[in-house]
């Protein structure tokens, strides 16, 4: 094929096959099947192991199977985000209860401690299904589950009831919005579930 008439390959075009160092046979097939790895790029690398170079085609090729373990451990890291949001706002409107139903200020510091904990230990909560997950979305929520940890850590070691209070609310927050940890959820479901 020459490069001048290149087209998204079809089905019936797995006519060649190789095999590469990952040792699994590689064939010239549908665009679903190589997640965006043209005919083009394969010929390419065809040509690299004929001359004696290292494939390293295997670290871009994925399969169905590992295209639907991706955004199985996607959706299941995105339930885990959502579950620990929805503990927060549980335990936010317990605090709110005890402080200004009850004036229970110590219930109040320790639903907000807990609150912060939870938060604190979100990177190890999201860890069990960012293992083997793409670059992309693995390396985003690991750096958000980082953040949010870094922030609920400094309001910890401040032992500050104020700034435990505002974790997850910018200054612009207004009621009835969803907060940082809500929002960062949402744009990764959108951002990779549709297109995984």
């Amino acid at each position: 094929m020459h490069p001048a008439s290149f087209r998204r390959p079809r089905t019936s075009d797995i006519t060649v096959g190789l095999t590469v160092t990952s040792g699994m046979p590689v064939g010239i097939g549908s665009y679903e099947l190589y997640n965006g790895v043209y005919c083009l790029q394969i010929l390419r690398e065809m040509q690299r192991l004929k001359h004696g170079g290292k494939s390293a085609f295997h670290s871009h090729y994925v399969s169905r199977g590992e295209l639907m373990d991706s955004k199985e451990n996607i959706s299941k890291a995105i339930s885990a985000l959502e579950n620990v949001a929805a503990q927060i706002r549980r335990i936010e409107a317990q605090a709110r209860e005890a402080l200004y139903s009850r004036d229970e200020i110590e219930t109040y510091r320790e639903k907000l401690e807990e609150k912060t904990t939870l938060l604190m230990e979100l990177p190890e909560t999201v860890a069990p299904f960012l293992e083997g997950m793409p670059g992309k979305p693995g390396a985003e929520i690991r750096r958000a589950a980082k953040d949010f940890s870094r922030r609920a850590s400094q309001a910890w070691e401040l032992d500050s009831v104020f700034y435990m209070s505002g974790l997850l609310y910018p200054d612009d927050y207004k009621e009835g919005e969803k907060n940082d940890l809500e929002n960062f959820t949402d744009r990764v479901r959108l951002k990779y579930l549709r297109s995984v």
